[in-house]
């Protein structure tokens, strides 16, 4: 009950419950109080109302811990959330004790309440006048832009009607539009989940068909930024560097052999790098970890090596080669995909007496170094052909400082 003034606002409102449901009011009894551990239980549904044998219906019976049931009951339940909580405005403490019979009846309960909380939790009054410019419009939907054209001339239709039948299975709605003094049209803010087929029909102003309807597209290709094109470059600089320092090795090693080894080496490289087309600038590894088929339920590459390589201490985000000698705390080896490192800015690992007073450069160093390892962790297992760890003073002296603390080099299946 709503009291209104003369201008149709609402002076005082006072909300009546109606008891308008209809529950089942059932029985549960048990074939004894107090049962054994394991012991058969059988229990005794019925329903005041329906008595007879002909009567079924479909129950779900939850088993829970006594403890789990608050000593005076539950203070809400799915009626009490659907009929007061959400309908009157404040709050009612233990709103499912309303509907239960006890000092007081429900009946009496649910009368009180309606005198303290007389308020409904909505506005019916608050909707905005249908001439009323709305302040905010709707961001949401797809935008069908077009233009209208005459066939014969090419010329563009002013003042043309544009109906668009989008149907989505047995659904069918329409929506007209009129296009400006340019011929143009604009459906906005269409929303229709998943797809849909859309019918663009178009007349002019004297009713005549003959046009033309021609639809933007809708989804843009978006241009690729020029980041991207940076990072490529950046890939195939590091690439084609590390192609020119393979070569210079190879020629110094062959300079340095004598003549009755080089078939040997040459028949060495072929096997070690050659064989599985995989491009390397070690000869041989110091230890080779193949990804079998069956172990490929890992969820990425640190996980899989965890316990299968000698040397290689994998506790979470921190990755350790022992073997290898590194300058100061560092520890990250260097990673390798298909031969290119994974970042190409790694930070060197300064002596302790040099970053001591460097809080700067020790605070970026271990967000590089986070960085990485997340980026490792990206590899699917299921991606990868083998796993190739480094630490032996004769392949970390290829790489420099940056091999300092040992090289994980991670080839993807071809």
């Amino acid at each position: 009950m709503i009291l209104l003034d003369k201008m149709l606002a609402p002076v005082s409102e006072r909300l009546l419950f109606s008891r308008n449901f209809n529950l089942n009011q059932l029985i549960v009894q048990t074939d004894a109080g107090v049962y054994d551990k394991r012991s058969e239980i059988r229990l005794q549904i019925s329903d005041e109302k329906y008595l007879k044998e002909d009567d079924f219906s479909n129950l779900s019976v939850a088993v829970v811990h006594e403890f789990t049931v608050p000593e005076n009951g539950f203070s809400k339940n799915i009626l009490s959330q659907l009929l007061i909580d959400s309908e009157i405005n404040g709050i009612v403490e233990s709103s499912a004790d309303l509907f239960t019979e006890n000092e007081i009846s429900s009946e009496a309960k649910l009368r009180l309440v309606m005198l303290t909380n007389g308020y409904g939790s909505y506005f019916w009054n608050g909707v905005s006048h249908k001439t009323e410019i709305l302040e905010f419009k709707q961001e949401a939907g797809i935008n069908l832009k077009g233009t209208a054209k005459n066939t014969l001339t090419g010329n563009k239709i002013p003042n043309g009607q544009i109906t668009i039948a989008i149907q989505k299975e047995d659904e069918v709605a329409f929506l007209t539009q009129i296009t400006d003094s340019l011929g143009n049209f604009i459906f906005p803010g269409l929303l229709f989940n998943d797809t849909a087929i859309v019918h663009v029909q178009g007349k002019n102003e004297a009713g005549k068909m003959n046009m033309d309807v021609e639809i933007e597209p809708v989804f843009k290709s978006a241009e690729p930024a020029d980041a991207d094109f940076k990072v490529l470059s950046d890939l195939s600089k590091e690439t084609s560097n590390m192609a020119e320092l393979k070569y210079q090795i190879s020629v110094e090693n062959k300079k340095n052999q004598p003549k009755n080894q080089k078939s040997k080496i040459k028949n060495e490289e072929k096997e070690g790098n050659d064989l599985d087309g995989h491009f390397r600038l070690y000869k041989t590894a110091d230890f080779v970890l193949e990804v079998m088929p069956f172990e490929q339920s890992y969820s990425n590459v640190l996980d899989y090596m965890v316990g299968k390589v000698p040397g290689v201490d994998i506790n979470g985000d921190d990755v350790r080669i022992r073997g290898a000698s590194g300058f100061g705390n560092g520890s990250l080896p260097l990673f390798l995909i298909d031969g290119v490192p994974l970042a190409s800015n790694q930070t060197i690992n300064y002596p302790a007496e040099v970053s001591r007073n460097a809080n700067v450069e020790s605070i970026t160093e271990s967000t590089v170094n986070n960085q990485l390892i997340q980026a490792v962790r990206a590899i699917p297992i299921s991606d990868v052909e083998k796993i190739e760890v480094l630490k032996s003073p004769q392949n970390l002296s290829t790489f420099g400082v940056k091999g300092a603390n040992g090289v994980i080099a991670i080839y993807t299946k071809r």
